[in-house]
């Protein structure tokens, strides 16, 4: 479905969010910051987004931190973490979402999604 179509933007809309999640991290490496914004390390912001899951009632049961590489790609993650958290959707039942600490375009979630949960097994969110 095209966002452009005025169908459902995200995967979630309409859906009970339920089971348990899987958050995923990026780290962008070496960056500049500008002074009117807070340092934040890539653990302390996916931290943060656990503390948003506990308060929405979503139990974290894992998490992992993709680290930056130039040759990454489109996506935030590249293909051994795809295949990473493809099997822990398979092999656990329990797991309803996989929460991206990123801002992630249709196409970027569509395509993780087709990754990770091809069959719809759980919902792929991003940040926002």
């Amino acid at each position: 479905r095209r966002a452009s179509e005025g169908l459902e933007v995200s995967d979630a809309l309409g859906k009970e969010l339920k089971g348990t999640a899987i958050i995923v991290g990026w780290d962008p490496g070496p960056q500049e910051v500008k002074p009117d914004e807070p340092m934040w390390s890539p653990e302390e912001s996916l931290e943060e987004l656990a503390a948003l899951c506990r308060s929405l009632d979503i139990v974290v049961t894992g998490s992992v931190l993709q680290k930056w590489r130039p040759d990454r790609g489109p996506l935030p993650v590249g293909r051994g973490k795809l295949q990473e958290l493809r099997k822990q959707v398979e092999e656990d039942p329990e797991i309803g979402m996989v929460i991206f600490d990123l801002d992630l375009s249709y196409q970027a979630l569509q395509t993780l999604k087709g990754h990770i949960s091809p069959e719809g097994e759980c919902i792929i969110l991003d940040r926002t």
